[in-house]
């Protein structure tokens, strides 16, 4: 039976508020498909925290009419980054990793902090071209860099090689019909006018367009309209150079319904797209909504819905 992994995420985060919430609301068969890897004193916390009756028994959580099968790790560097650094060692092929939110400053990688977990798996799977995708019931979009400073995206731009990286998206999306570029400069250049990073598109459009037929490539666009291209009777994927370009128009459109999957690796990963919210720990108001998501989409994953 493939498993859905469920790492701890951060100690002081609604991220195991927002999961144990969302797991109460599935069917009793689907939950054990389930495994949340975590500390046992940090899960008793948030559990209390949520006033919900429990117990444990044979490394199950019963609560709410249901099992949840549990991993209980002992800290040894902090428990958020026990819980994955488990998870990754046991993990297989058509398994699934669900992250849940993490703050950067708890995340290694033989010593060496990452800038999130989409680095944290580069670095461990040595494969720089893993993808930073996000889907959302409107949306699908790839950043083609992260979680870098702006000042470095002109050249991280011009210096990398971004075909692999698109093409293994497009290889992982069903029924994508045309993919717009947004480009990098103001006024995607204006012709060189505003910057000529924007000369690095013809030639992987083309490339692009000689491996996928079937598929239109469009642009690049100005970010700032690109949504204009926007269609209701295609399936398209927009394609932004740097993470906040694309990440403010796709929040303020689906705010927390969105989804951070890891395009690339020998197994599926994906997370919720909040952070941690400190301030909102222990208040049992987080939104669980964004969760209740990311679990039917691991279920699918898996092939049980």
């Amino acid at each position: 039976m493939d498993t859905i992994f469920v790492s701890q995420g951060s100690e002081n985060s609604i991220g195991l508020e927002v999961f144990l919430k969302a797991f109460s609301c599935l069917p009793i068969c689907l939950k054990k498909y389930f495994t949340l890897v975590c500390n046992e004193t940090v899960l008793k916390t948030h559990m209390n925290n949520l006033n919900f009756d429990f117990s444990i028994v044979s490394s199950k959580l019963i609560f709410s009419g249901g099992a949840l099968p549990i991993k209980f790790i002992q800290r040894n560097k902090s428990t958020s980054q026990d819980s994955l650094d488990y998870i990754i060692g046991v993990i297989k092929k058509d398994d699934v990793l669900l992250t849940l939110p993490m703050n950067k400053k708890e995340l290694y990688f033989n010593e060496q902090l990452c800038s999130g977990h989409t680095e944290y798996l580069r670095r461990h799977f040595k494969n720089n071209t893993l993808g930073m995708f996000f889907e959302s019931y409107k949306d699908y979009i790839l950043l083609l860099s992260d979680h870098i400073p702006l000042v470095d995206v002109p050249s991280f731009m011009l210096a990398n090689d971004h075909f692999s990286k698109i093409e293994k998206t497009l290889l992982s999306i069903d029924n994508i019909s045309e993919v717009i570029f947004s480009g990098i400069n103001p006024h995607a250049g204006e012709n060189g006018t505003l910057g000529e990073e924007e000369k690095i598109f013809p030639k992987l459009i083309t490339r692009l367009q000689n491996q996928f037929n079937k598929i239109k490539f469009k642009g690049p666009f100005p970010s700032d309209t690109i949504y204009n291209q926007r269609s209701a009777n295609k399936s398209q994927l927009f394609i932004f150079p740097y993470h906040d370009q694309g990440l403010n128009i796709f929040k303020e459109r689906n705010r927390f319904l969105g989804l951070n999957i890891t395009i690339g690796l020998p197994f599926h990963r994906l997370s919720v797209d909040h952070g941690t919210a400190p301030d909102l720990v222990g208040k049992n108001i987080a939104n669980y909504e964004c969760s209740l998501l990311s679990l039917n989409k691991c279920l699918k994953l898996i092939g049980t819905t």
